[in-house]
């Protein structure tokens, strides 16, 4: 519904990340990249009710004990990002980029091979990463 696409947007604005972490990797040219959405909240309940509404996802305990934090993280991989970030809209101009660049890209490989991202890709990788 509206109101559950304007929940998701606010949350992950709010208190969500899109990433796109790397490493490297031998034999490759900007080694290994893995895109996901992360958000992270001390109430459960909150994440569920996201995860209920996507449909998937992981929800994991967070512990740092250095800043005395305890919570939790909702988890969403590359694959639910192809149909999930489409539907959204950002406010927040970074975080509209990202989706932008995200979604621009994604359609360029393959699904089940989401994080791997080989020489011939070159020039969509630094369009990707200039957002991150």
């Amino acid at each position: 519904t509206e109101y559950e696409k304007g929940f998701l947007e606010r949350l992950i604005e709010g208190e969500g990340s899109i990433l796109c972490t790397r490493r490297k990797r031998e034999g490759w040219f900007y080694g290994l990249f893995t895109l996901k959405l992360s958000i992270s909240n001390n109430c459960r309940e909150l994440l569920e009710k996201a995860k209920l509404i996507i449909g998937t996802g992981t929800i994991v305990e967070k512990n740092d004990k250095k800043r005395g934090f305890k919570g939790y993280e909702y988890r969403v991989h590359a694959g639910t990002l192809r149909w999930l970030l489409p539907q959204l809209h950002f406010i927040i101009p970074k975080k509209e980029q990202r989706r932008l660049a995200i979604i621009n890209y994604l359609p360029h490989i393959k699904i089940g091979q989401n994080q791997y991202f080989r020489k011939e890709r070159k020039s969509l990788i630094k369009e990707l990463i200039k957002h991150f």
